[in-house]
């Protein structure tokens, strides 16, 4: 019995490592040809495969990357690296990889030891591919000498002339290639320097207009300002251009004498916009009172009226003979404050509604008092912008039914004044419907006299309901 189960336990172990001894054999049979088991290159399985099948999934998995060409100028190109590559091969490393395993071996790589490696492959560029394509590129294109620099007068969007001039840089091809082909092995990013760049050549024509512009450059300098007050306004390049023409050839008209042909007419025309924009004198006008309420005043006896026929001789004269200066307008009527908004910061305000009076400095009330003005029977006071035209203590005012001493006489527009009424018993309110003046504003005795110390001739005066 004990005799039987030996030889029973030694079949079954003969078995066994018959069947081991069977599956190294056919293992190593297996591997012997390619590379042992558990083996991974680059996230390819290699197990079995030969070198070059592992080489053939390896290169069809190859991303080369790109590369980014810049430039001092500003332009920028990223490029896939595909376009250049004519060989990717990884079968160097390779070889090394499975000339150090032993296919009788096999069994180690149970403990992993060549799996996940990381190799780079040996990588070929073709010259003729990275020329061709950086000729096509956006770069090349925009720095080569295919690409004509010009240079001519013009209008610029503002609309003064200038001299408009390409001065895109020429880029040297060959030494852009160099750089590009020897670089490509390095780093991910290619600056194209100065080095490779040079000024571009101008044609015949593009040299006739910096020639035309050399003369007549200094023309279009800003040398005349007017001065309006509150805004100087300078005669620039923008304004000159108006009064001269460029012909079809690229030059500037010209009179007899060779200088430039001026249009007067246009000339004359500025002038009157710049009097249509300032002159307030007889117009309507916009205001703002003292509280922030907006009135229209249809009546103005105050403002700026420029003397446009004068104006429109000085400018002609000034630009043709090169005047340089700040030049102040001629007035027919001239403000107490110059500038687009010529009532200023200090004024008199008449509220004829509620029988008040505000004295304005530096936007700030010095003065509110109450007044009686003009009856409304046929002498009410007009709503209108004027100004305080003479100063006059000891004035009498002369009617036709009244004689009327006055300590503090300030006339506004022709008889209608601000004055001292001794006679009046109070002041304000709705005093004016029964005890109105003849249309003047009459205040009590110690305003009157203070308002008197305290302006100048020619203050704003601005009455309204």
């Amino acid at each position: 019995m004990k005799k039987s189960l030996a030889i029973l336990f030694s079949s079954i172990i003969i078995g066994i490592l018959t069947i081991a001894i069977i599956f190294y054999i056919l293992t190593v049979i297996t591997y012997k040809g390619g590379f042992p088991y558990n083996t991974w290159v680059n996230g390819v399985y290699c197990t079995g495969k030969t070198v070059d099948e592992v080489n053939n999934e390896l290169v069809a998995l190859y991303d080369p990357g790109e590369i980014t060409i810049t430039s001092d100028y500003g332009k920028e190109e990223v490029i896939s690296l595909s376009h250049f590559v004519e060989k990717v091969d990884f079968r160097d490393y390779l070889n090394y990889l499975s000339s150090g395993t032993n296919p009788y071996l096999w069994f180690i790589n149970l403990k992993n030891w060549f799996s996940q490696k990381e190799i780079e492959p040996s990588v070929t560029y073709n010259r003729e591919m990275v020329e061709l394509y950086l000729s096509q590129s956006d770069l090349f294109k925009a720095f080569s000498e295919e690409k004509e620099r010009k240079c001519y007068i013009r209008r610029s969007p503002a609309g003064a002339y200038e001299l408009y001039k390409d001065d895109t840089p020429l880029i040297d091809k060959d030494s852009l290639y160099d750089k590009v082909y020897e670089n490509l092995y390095k780093g991910a990013v290619i600056t194209v320097d100065d080095i490779y760049f040079s000024e571009p050549d101008y044609k015949e024509a593009s040299e006739a207009a910096i020639k035309e512009w050399d003369l007549v450059s200094d023309f279009f300098e800003t040398k005349i300002i007017y001065d309006f007050g509150d805004e100087m306004v300078p005669i620039d390049s923008t304004v000159l251009s108006e009064f001269v023409t460029l012909s079809d050839d690229n030059t500037f008209l010209r009179d007899s004498e060779g200088n430039l042909l001026l249009s007067e007419k246009k000339i004359e025309e500025y002038v009157s916009g710049l009097c249509s924009k300032y002159n307030t004198y007889l117009k309507e006008r916009k205001f703002t009172t003292h509280d922030g309420v907006d009135k229209v005043i249809a009546h103005s006896y105050y403002g700026t009226e420029i003397d446009i026929s004068k104006e429109k001789k000085y400018l002609v004269n000034a630009i043709k003979t090169g005047i340089s200066e700040e030049h102040i307008p001629a007035y027919i009527k001239e403000p107490f404050h110059r500038g687009l908004n010529d009532i200023g910061d200090e004024y008199i305000e008449v509220d004829l509604t509620n029988q008040k009076l505000f004295y304005i400095k530096d936007n700030v009330t010095q003065l509110e008092t109450d007044v009686v003005t003009g009856k409304p029977d046929g002498h009410s006071t007009p709503e209108m912008v004027c100004f305080v035209y003479k100063k006059q203590k000891n004035a009498v005012l002369v009617g036709e039914d009244y004689r009327s001493p006055v300590s503090y006489w300030m006339p506004v527009h022709k008889g209608i004044g601000l004055h001292d009424a001794t006679w009046q018993k109070k002041f304000g309110g709705d005093r004016f419907l029964t005890h109105g003046s003849h249309g003047c504003i009459n205040m009590k005795k110690e305003d009157a006299k203070w308002l008197f110390n305290e302006i100048e001739v020619g203050i704003p005066v601005i009455i309204y309901k």
